[in-house]
């Protein structure tokens, strides 16, 4: 039972990430690029460390070559350049390499525009992407996620803009992630459906302890949630 579960909180979580991780790809690649232009993920200057930009970048090349999405197919055979626009090379970049994007980016405006958009301050967005890395790779290798105690704590956010704990709840559990991810997706789809879906799963394993995740007494009451 508890093997069932933690599978399908697994696929809950990789389902709600994935939803805000199409939305960060567009807000850094909006973002820099009405500033800069379509290449700007390949030029060291948009980003504050050189060596750091070049690994990124390696990455992202064998990401692009292994690909075989239509659009990049169609780009390599009617243009020599290869390098996409950034458009393309952001939406096929990984997770992860999309939180050192947004962490290397060397404008703080870059980095204050796009964490506004969240109403999230700059240092508490690159902490929320790093931890949803982490979460969805634990995700994706199929580690227990449902009663784990996190390596990885997502900051805290002083004055959250938006309506978010009032009970503060430990930040090295599931909850503590499951709250960032509903606060974002707020923002990005106000009348999602992730709160319907979580207590449908608690309803299809009665047995399970929320507790045991990070769950506080009459959780559902917090402003957040309601």
């Amino acid at each position: 039972m508890l093997h069932h579960f933690d599978v399908a909180l697994r696929s809950f979580v990789l389902s709600m990430i994935a939803r805000v991780e199409v939305s960060v790809r567009t807000q850094i690649s909006q973002t820099v690029s009405e500033r800069t232009d379509q290449f700007w993920y390949i030029d060291s200057s948009n980003f504050s460390n050189a060596s750091a930009h070049s690994d990124l970048l390696s990455r992202l090349q064998n990401e692009i070559s292994r690909s075989d999405d239509d659009q990049i197919v169609s780009f390599r055979a009617q243009y020599s350049n290869p390098w996409p626009p950034c458009w393309m090379a952001v939406e096929l970049s990984s997770m992860g390499n999309l939180s050192k994007m947004y962490k290397l980016l060397g404008s703080p405006n870059d980095r204050r525009t796009i964490a506004s958009y969240y109403d999230l301050a700059d240092p508490v967005m690159e902490s929320w992407l790093h931890s949803l890395t982490y979460i969805r790779n634990i995700c994706a290798h199929h580690g227990r996620l449902w009663n784990r105690t996190l390596r990885i704590s997502p900051s805290v956010p002083r004055h959250p803009r938006r309506p978010f704990m009032v009970r503060l709840a430990a930040n090295n559990r599931i909850y503590f992630v499951l709250c960032i991810i509903k606060y974002m997706l707020d923002v990005i789809e106000p009348n999602n459906d992730m709160l319907t879906r979580l207590r449908w799963l608690f309803v299809d394993y009665p047995q399970i302890d929320p507790h045991a995740m990070g769950f506080p007494d009459s959780w559902e009451l917090e402003p957040l949630w309601r």
